[in-house]
């Protein structure tokens, strides 16, 4: 019935706002009585009846109005008022009818009632008598009317966890070899051959580099030459004491000549020992000339070239050893420093993107600051999950006892999961899985440690607790938990 009300309606209105004419206006009329007709055979009552026979009537009297403005005022302005007074007479008619009815309707009463129009109509309605097809109950209030029901809102959350006492700080340092050292050769010369690169792995014992041993083979077969004539004298000098020796026991030569030829061979002696450490420091040079790996291990760095000429004690490589296995180097601050132990255990990760997890064990602590960030500390390697080399950067987050924590049971949970409430004081909001609802808790902040505020008192291990939004989180409000329960996708 609205329906062929609304269209006999809009009839009526294209035609009174296009031409304004007499003509057409009888024509919708009689639309409107046929539409009244079916209206009151289909036993509706008489205000429905009313409402069509007044539209009907007040569309033929628009209609004989516009044509005499039309007439007097045959301008385009002359649309003007056709077209708000047929306007004005389809939204009376059509709000009265569709309001009495829809407001009848129990499904469709609510929503209707608590419309911002709706008090217009149910005043203009008051006027009308009551029928079962036509009432005007009093407005709503504006809100959810069907059960009273208020839905649930999803929150991000998280789970309050005891807190062990230890805090993390976490630290940055690099990966070196327990085994290391830079290689020099003990005497000046020029390289004449280096036989490993940077990378390539060794033995202990190998050479991996070798000086122009000309000048120290020449050395060495000097003092072998004068080694030999040492040896030659000490023979003439010993047979010559014991000449003398002979002679003087048979009363030939003077005590004097005897004392001579000792001294004599005292210093042949002393000359011979001279020769044999020149030859002993020749050959040791000579050997210097080769420089060999101290033990297993590989070529960190190189710092000669074949005929460079270096210094003694001039660095010509850096190696690291295999079978120390690795350390982690980092510095402490100092406001650390005092709660590290020797021996204590610690995890790591590679930074190289790979994040390979260490597990790594303080080696030894140094005894004064290197800088003034703080304290050199050495850690070794005991575990790799994980392929890792010396010089990669690595992450170590230290466990360290907090101090002054006395017997205080204190759970952590996120910072943004407290609120503010009086400057002094904090609240969170808790879940409550039997109701689903929030309940406002007032807790006591102990602490920071990270990104974790440590709750004293009002929470305990295992309470769930909003994190975003808590401005506008109230005691009591119905919530779900975000990724917990039936996903939901649109497409």
């Amino acid at each position: 019935m609205i329906d062929l009300f609304l269209a006999a309606t809009f009839l009526a209105l294209l035609s009174v706002a296009m031409l304004g004419g007499v003509m057409l206006s009888v024509i919708s009329s009689i639309g409107l009585v046929a539409i009244a007709a079916i209206v009151i055979f289909s036993e509706a009552h008489p205000p429905v009846a009313l409402l069509v026979f007044g539209w009907m009537i007040l569309t033929v009297i628009s209609g004989l109005i516009l044509r005499r403005l039309r007439k007097e005022n045959p301008s385009k302005q002359s649309w003007v008022i056709p077209i708000f007074l047929a306007g004005g007479q389809f939204v009376i008619a059509t709000t009265l009818l569709w309001g009495g009815l829809m407001a009848s309707d129990a499904e469709a009463s609510p929503a209707l009632r608590a419309a911002s129009l709706y008090p217009v109509v149910a005043g203009i309605g008051a006027v009308l008598p009551e029928t079962s097809d036509l009432s005007y109950p009093p407005p709503a209030a504006p809100g959810p009317q069907d059960d009273g029901a208020e839905p649930a809102r999803p929150i991000d959350w998280a789970a309050a966890t005891a807190f062990d006492g230890i805090i993390a700080r976490t630290l940055t340092g690099t990966v070196q070899a327990a085994e290391r050292a830079p290689l020099a050769f003990e005497a000046d010369g020029r390289i004449e051959e280096i036989t490993v690169e940077i990378g390539d792995a060794f033995r202990r014992g190998d050479v991996l580099a070798r000086l122009d041993d000309t000048t120290f083979r020449n050395t060495l077969a000097e003092r072998r030459a004068a080694l030999v004539e040492a040896e030659a004298r000490h023979v003439e000098a010993e047979q010559d004491l014991a000449r003398q020796r002979s002679l003087f026991e048979r009363g030939v030569v003077a005590e004097a000549r005897l004392e001579a030829a000792q001294a004599t061979m005292n210093t042949t002696i002393s000359r011979l020992e001279i020769a044999r450490t020149g030859v002993q420091q020749a050959e040791d040079r000579l050997d210097d000339a080769a420089l060999l790996a101290p033990y297993d291990g590989s070529v960190a760095a190189r710092y000669a070239e074949p005929a460079q000429t270096v210094a003694s004690g001039a660095p010509v490589f850096e190696v690291q050893g295999e079978s120390a296995g690795l350390q982690i180097a980092i510095t402490v601050p100092e406001a650390l420093i005092s709660q590290l132990e020797v021996g204590s255990e610690h995890p790591a990760r590679l930074l190289n993107g790979s994040n390979v997890a260490l597990l790594a064990v303080v080696h030894d602590i140094g005894t004064r600051a290197n800088s003034a960030s703080g304290f050199p500390v050495t850690l070794t390697i005991t575990a790799a999950q994980g392929p890792i080399r010396a010089g990669m950067s690595a992450e170590v987050e230290l466990r360290l006892p907090r101090p002054n924590r006395g017997d205080e049971a204190m759970v952590s949970v996120p910072m943004n999961a407290i609120l503010p409430h009086d400057g002094t004081t904090y609240v969170a909001f808790v879940f409550d899985p039997a109701s689903d609802t929030l309940t406002r808790r007032a807790v006591s902040l102990s602490g920071y440690e990270g990104d974790f505020a440590l709750i004293g008192d009002g929470l305990k291990d295992g309470d769930i607790v909003a994190t975003r939004g808590l401005s506008f989180l109230r005691d009591g409000m119905p919530v779900s938990l975000r990724g917990f329960g039936i996903a939901r996708y649109d497409f």
